[in-house]
């Protein structure tokens, strides 16, 4: 049961980054920059990408400010993908 659990959990943990474009955005004459967030999913977590994702990040000329670990609750996360909920790879 504890397996199960954690293996249901291991799929609601997200990375998320927040990377800041260099550039100025076009409504703003300012000169401050745009904030996008990235979230990278559970696959690419437990697959081990997260460093290569960032890299394509850095590469692509954005730089990043700040990064978090978040770990949703199972009602938060169905929540989040409520849209799939009748997918065949959701799971009930």
């Amino acid at each position: 049961m504890t397996l199960r659990i954690f293996l249901l959990l291991g799929r609601f943990l997200f990375f998320y980054l927040l990377v800041s474009v260099p550039f100025p955005c076009r409504s703003s004459s300012s000169g401050s920059t745009q904030k996008t967030l990235a979230m990278i999913k559970p696959d690419g977590m437990s697959g081990n990408y997260t460093n290569r994702i960032k890299n394509v990040i850095l590469e692509s000329g954005f730089r990043i400010v700040k990064e978090t670990i978040v770990q949703l609750d199972e009602d938060t996360a169905a929540s989040f993908y409520a849209e799939h909920s009748a997918k065949s790879f959701f799971l009930a």
